[in-house]
């Protein structure tokens, strides 16, 4: 079989076994770390995979900064919180490399969100291939990190325009706030205080 070493710094933390049935086992009550974690200390730039094979393609292509997530297409991303400040808090990009199936778009979205769409890209393979390792073995290592190049930023969501709220701030400067829910306590709503979603009440 094969025997993945995960490290930190020096120390090995966890190891990952895999057979050519693609039977897997793991050393038990370890802590789960992202694989190859030490490459993304003090880069620019980070391309996160879904398995140890895709960081190992990367790596055969050329990257210097990948890690992959332990377990798979795996929502539960915990594994990056030790490691957010000292690790991928300085990131100018994060390219998000996981699979092109549902579990993959599913982990790529939990990435996103997690270190914030302003630095993600979303990485797309050939149709032919469904992750990083197959893109390697059927269009070679120039066409994997063209892959890089080419990914595009992940949408920035809820961003408000005044265009998009003309209307609204009209509505208010011309006849102020709509009352929203009262409390029932007299001392607050006879100041007219009263909560409405979107809206901030400090007290």
């Amino acid at each position: 079989c094969v025997v993945f070493n995960y490290f930190e710094n020096d120390t090995l933390v966890l190891q990952k076994f895999r057979d050519e049935n693609k039977h897997f086992a793991s050393t038990t009550n370890c802590e789960q770390i992202p694989y190859n974690i030490n490459s993304a200390l003090g880069k620019e730039c980070v391309i996160v995979t879904e398995g140890e094979f895709d960081t190992l393609a990367f790596l055969t292509a050329g990257a210097d900064s990948v890690v992959s997530l332990p377990n798979g297409a795996n929502k539960n991303l915990e594994c990056f919180n030790r490691f957010y400040d000292s690790h991928f808090a300085d990131k100018k990009k994060v390219y998000v490399a996981t699979d092109m199936d549902t579990p993959g778009e599913k982990a790529a979205q939990e990435i996103i969100r997690r270190f914030g769409p302003e630095v993600c890209f979303r990485v797309r393979f050939a149709e032919d291939c469904k992750d990083a390792n197959e893109q390697l073995v059927k269009h070679g290592a120039e066409s994997l990190m063209d892959c890089i190049a080419n990914a595009q930023p992940a949408p920035i969501t809820d961003i408000v325009g005044v265009e998009d709220i003309e209307q609204q701030l009209d509505e208010i400067y011309q006849n102020g706030f709509t009352p929203g829910i009262q409390t029932g306590w007299h001392n607050l709503d006879v100041t007219r205080l009263s909560f409405a979603t979107k809206q901030l009440a400090i007290i």
